[in-house]
This record gives C-alpha cells, sequence and structure tokens, in this order.
C-alpha cells in the first residue's frame, strides 16, 4: 500500500523551465486520491518561496509545507539543536536564516553552495 510520494524536482518534475509532459497530471492524480506528496530538492541557490513560484509559472503549484529543500532540512537541525549560525551560503539564501544570524558568537558554521563569486575572508 503506497502511503505517500516523494518527487524530485529538477529532471522529474521539470527541465530547466519547462514542466515534463504530463507532471502537472501525475500531480494532480495523486491528489485526487489524497496521497501525501512532498517535493525534494537538493537546490542551494534558490529559496523555498522563489523555487515555489517558479514551479506555479511552470503549472505546479506546490504547498509551502510539502517542500523540502536542503537549506531548510539545514534550518530545521539548527533549530532543533538551538544553535546560531555563521552563514557561508549563496546570498539569496540569506533570508531564510535571518533570524537565527548572530554577529558576535556563533555556534555553529553554516557551508552551503555560496556562489563562484563568494569571499571567505
Amino acid at each position: 500500500m503506497i502511503r505517500g510520494v516523494l518527487f524530485d524536482l529538477s529532471g522529474v518534475l521539470y527541465v530547466g523551465d519547462e514542466a515534463i509532459e504530463g507532471a502537472g497530471k501525475a500531480i494532480e492524480s495523486l491528489r485526487r486520491q489524497e496521497l501525501p506528496l512532498r517535493f525534494v530538492t537538493n537546490v542551494t541557490r534558490q529559496p523555498a518561496h522563489a523555487l515555489r513560484s517558479r514551479l506555479a509559472r511552470m503549472g505546479l503549484p506546490i504547498g509551502d509545507d510539502e517542500l523540502i529543500t536542503a537549506p531548510r532540512a539545514a534550518r530545521a537541525y539548527l533549530v532543533r539543536h538551538e544553535l546560531l549560525p555563521h552563514l557561508l551560503v549563496h546570498p539569496a539564501l540569506e533570508d531564510e536564516f535571518s533570524d537565527l544570524v548572530v554577529d558576535d558568537t556563533p555556534t555553529a558554521v553554516l557551508v552551503g553552495d555560496a556562489g563562484d563569486d563568494f569571499n571567505y575572508a
């Protein structure tokens, strides 16, 4: 018995800026069956809200609670363990952690895809 479905995003539901043919219909069909759906990605340069907007433009709307990203997993870990990070992440992701960051005494360092031009100094 299927109890839920996990979808990878890039290359499974879309390629580039185009939904894969039938992806939207497949999601709709599974929603009609009332299966829990989660959409997972390891994208590290795009905040969740931007990714959801991009998917919606492709005709693939998903709920905020259905999206699992690497930055969200890292944030959940930091919160669960009450850690305050120093961020070495792509600038587009900084807002997702802004309420956790401290200037004087971080208790963790979060290293992600900071981009090609990131200054680690």
